[in-house]
């Protein structure tokens, strides 16, 4: 599983670094009153960022050299996996 390491470099952007078979460094923004509806305050901001990170790589089994692509392009993840599981 991949390793991510998140770092809050603002009350609302955060610097998420992910490390599978190479290392790649994501910019989140995450805004107040979107946190707030999600979590209700309950989590921590970098929480939600990891454990949504987390989440992303369940989404989809595929082959470890297109995690990147399934980091920076979601929608062509939900195409793959769907490709993937018709076969």
């Amino acid at each position: 599983m991949a390793q991510i390491e998140v770092i809050k470099q603002d009350p609302e952007t955060f610097a998420v670094t992910v490390t599978i078979n190479t290392t790649t460094v994501h910019i989140v923004t995450l805004k107040h009153d979107y946190y707030q509806k999600l979590t209700g305050g309950k989590a921590a901001p970098e929480r939600l960022t990891e454990k949504s990170f987390e989440f992303s790589f369940q989404l989809v089994e595929c082959s470890s050299d297109c995690w990147c692509r399934i980091l920076s392009d979601s929608a062509d993840c939900v195409t793959h996996r769907a490709v993937m599981q018709s076969r």
